[in-house]
């Protein structure tokens, strides 16, 4: 909970640093957690349309915060014992919700004040609601500002609540100081040495990789005899969604089955619904899971047994839409779903019900194989699997039999055996389908109907 004090005194360039210090404080924060801002004076008041609760840390979340941050105007005189019981009391209704409904991350509690300085501590507040519960909120609290205010009060309200004080003297010093609060909140990990592996939401690489994700692990200070609390840093891997993809047979699936994955906040990682511009640099798009399917009571529950990560299959009668957008039909599905291990995902496949099975062709050697794909009459297109290492469906969209032919004589990669074969199944079984309609074009020529282009698709 974020607390703004917007008295008289906070004006001029104390109220545009506390304004940029809170979108700084913002940025700190991700979508496992959860946020609300105040401001006070005589009385104090949610800043924007968040009523009542808290809200997840998500971008778009943080965005009307942060605007409506930059509404605020300072008046009359500060009154802390307001600021602190109107926080505090939004624990207490939220603790109740979250018992009831099961949300919130159940972790920190924390009270971050933005101030000019001042002489009440506020005790009676800190007694009442947060002591005689041993002390279960954090208190951080910041001198914002080139003032001669007194900061002692301030100080001591945030070293007796678990806290932590700092001073914002100017613009620059605003990044390093909001994050102050961040060794505190981590010092419980690096006294139990937690291994604790964390997995961001999907963002768009910078140097063009497309849409990734990266686990990241924290560095603590190990020197023996050290007893500093330190957290020296954090160290990542970075994979991209491609590289998931890879591992799902996507042609075993059948023409409309298709695997996703979300995250535990019901967050899509990859989806075939889930279009992102090539160009996206912005913050992760925070996709639900039910903006990119269908919406039902079903698929509610899907999504919360996922975000459980329950291991399960399910039917549910859907409509489908086609990849292109265009078309809209119902069927029954299945839904087989489980959490990836060691990761922050769960994984679903789904498929029509009445897929179950899918054809394996034997028997085509590559000698037999590369003569069937030669013997088209015209160019043929190749599906955009992984035949090889090294083959990407965004480099051989328009791939021909030609083209694949000349990497099979010419190259040393290892081809996927399967995959091989499926193909030379399709060239066998249409390769006389081009005669075929040459003779009915013959057939059909002294009735004025002719063809000039033939498309075949195999699935």
């Amino acid at each position: 909970m974020i607390i703004i004090d917007t008295s008289g005194s906070v004006h001029g360039q104390a109220l545009q640093l506390i304004k940029v210090a809170v979108k700084s404080l913002l940025d700190t924060l991700g979508e496992n957690d959860f946020v609300n801002i105040a401001h006070f004076s005589k009385e104090a008041q949610f800043v924007s349309c968040f009523n009542d609760t808290f809200v997840q840390a998500n971008y778009r979340n943080k965005k009307i915060l942060t605007k409506a941050v930059e509404n605020l105007t300072a008046q009359d005189m500060a009154n802390f014992k307001v600021g602190f019981e109107f926080a505090f009391l939004q624990f207490e209704k939220f603790r109740n919700m979250s018992k009831q409904n099961g949300v919130g991350a159940q972790c920190n509690e924390v009270i971050m004040l933005l101030t000019d300085g001042g002489t009440d501590n506020a005790k009676e507040v800190f007694e009442k609601y947060n002591w005689s519960k041993n002390k279960t909120v954090r208190v951080f609290t910041y001198a914002v500002g080139p003032t001669a205010n007194p900061t002692s009060a301030i100080r001591w309200m945030a070293c007796g609540n678990r806290g932590f004080f700092s001073q914002i003297p100017a613009m620059g010093a605003i990044r390093s100081k909001v994050q102050e609060y961040l060794p505190v909140l981590s010092r419980p990990l690096v006294l139990k040495n937690a291994k604790q592996k964390e997995w961001v939401n999907i963002y768009s690489d910078k140097m063009g990789l497309g849409m990734m994700t990266t686990v990241t692990l924290p560095v603590y200070n190990r020197t023996a005899g050290a007893n500093n609390q330190t957290i020296l840093g954090v160290m990542g891997v970075d994979i991209t969604t491609d590289d998931m993809l890879k591992k799902i047979r996507r042609h075993q699936l059948g023409p409309t089955g298709y695997a996703f994955a979300i995250n535990r906040n019901g967050y899509v990682v990859f989806h075939p619904n889930l279009k992102i511009p090539k160009d996206w640099n912005k913050d992760p798009p925070n996709v639900d899971f039910l903006e990119v399917e269908v919406e039902n009571e079903d698929k509610e529950l899907l999504r919360r047994r996922m975000i459980d990560g329950e291991t399960s299959t399910v039917k549910i009668r859907t409509f489908v839409v086609s990849p292109e957008g265009n078309h809209v039909w119902i069927e029954n599905r299945t839904y087989s779903f489980t959490p990836i291990n060691e990761t922050s995902f769960s994984l679903c496949v789904t498929v029509p019900t009445d897929l179950k099975s899918y054809m394996q062709p034997l028997g085509i050697t590559e000698i037999e194989g590369k003569s069937l794909l030669r013997s088209n009459l015209s160019a043929m297109l190749v599906a955009p699997w992984d035949y090889y290492n090294g083959y990407t469906q965004e480099i051989n969209i328009t791939m021909t039999t030609d083209d694949l032919i000349n990497v099979l004589d010419n190259s040393d990669y290892k081809f996927d055996t399967h995959l091989m074969q499926l193909l030379y199944w399709d060239a066998n079984i249409t390769k006389k389908m081009e005669l075929y309609w040459n003779d009915v074009d013959k057939i059909n020529s002294f009735k004025f109907v002719s063809f000039t282009f033939l498309f075949l698709i195999t699935i």
